[in-house]
């Protein structure tokens, strides 16, 4: 996936789902069509900014756990975050 695509993705996400959110209450509330369509259009914008900076860190990150994991495949994060050598199955780990 080309760098920076995931981001994007979950920024659109966040922001038409708080657009679709938004007619929905708003229609519901018997609000004026004026006053729906721009609360919609402003939580769209804010929700894609949010969704930005959300996707933007979640790429970084998962970006960072292949780096360090094409470095040295022999090794599995723990639930911790240290990280430790494989054990085989059936044998104790001090071996």
């Amino acid at each position: 996936m080309p760098h920076g695509l995931s981001s994007k993705v979950i920024s659109a996400c966040f922001g038409l789902g708080a657009f679709v959110i938004a007619i929905i209450a708003g229609l519901s509330a018997d609000n004026p069509f004026e006053d729906v369509v721009t609360r919609a259009l402003v939580s769209m914008t804010l929700c894609a900014v949010v969704g930005m900076l959300i996707g933007t860190v979640a790429e970084r990150t998962i970006r960072h756990a292949i780096d360090r994991y094409k470095v040295d495949p022999t090794t599995q994060p723990s639930a911790n975050g240290s990280r430790t050598p494989p054990q085989t199955p059936g044998r104790p780990a001090d071996l």
